[in-house]
């Protein structure tokens, strides 16, 4: 049984899958959880959550960081913000 050294940081106890992105609607789903929950999981309201599985409204950066949190917190391995493909606005889009 080896020890770990000062500073060293043990391996993650499930490495994240090499996965294409997926949609908020997607992560959500892979994850069991609904529209609800997460919409309780990040403080806003469950029409929030369709407007962005609907691309009619974009998460905030902070947001953006809870909702990975949520997704990772139910599949077990870290969701990153580029695994997720984030709705954009048609102004963005330029």
């Amino acid at each position: 049984m080896s020890s770990m050294g000062y500073g060293e940081v043990a391996p993650p106890a499930r490495p994240a899958p090499n996965m294409k992105p997926k949609t908020i609607a997607e992560w959500r789903q892979r994850a069991n959880i609904s529209q609800q929950e997460l919409a309780e999981s990040v403080e806003i309201s469950v029409s929030v959550v369709s407007k962005w599985e609907r691309n009619m409204h974009v998460p905030r950066p902070a947001i953006k960081r809870l909702i990975c949190q949520a997704i990772s917190a139910r599949v077990g391995f870290p969701v990153s913000l580029d695994t997720v493909i984030w709705p954009r606005r048609e102004a963005e889009a330029g």
